[in-house]
């Protein structure tokens, strides 16, 4: 486990936190896909899931495969810290 996979993770959790999927709700539409690998992934496993997988969850869910490589800078205001 890495910084890289670390980060993968938080933005595939990000992006299907957003759609308003579930872990078991998402594994129930991608066939082959576990609860079980795909909350290992999200923790920074990032051997959990393999690349074809990643993209059918990348495209069920509307987000660029690029995104998982996307950097997300904490911001600080005046109601603390965000995401």
């Amino acid at each position: 486990m890495n910084k890289k996979s670390v980060n993968k993770g938080k933005q595939l959790k990000f992006a299907r936190e957003y759609r308003g999927h579930t872990q078991v709700g998402l594994c129930k539409e991608i066939k082959g896909l576990s609860q079980g690998n795909l909350s290992r992934f999200e923790k920074g496993f990032e051997g959990a899931v393999n690349d074809d997988k990643l993209v059918e969850i990348m495209e069920l869910l509307n987000f660029p495969v690029s995104f998982l490589d996307a950097i997300i800078r904490p911001v600080y205001t005046s109601y603390g810290l965000i995401y």
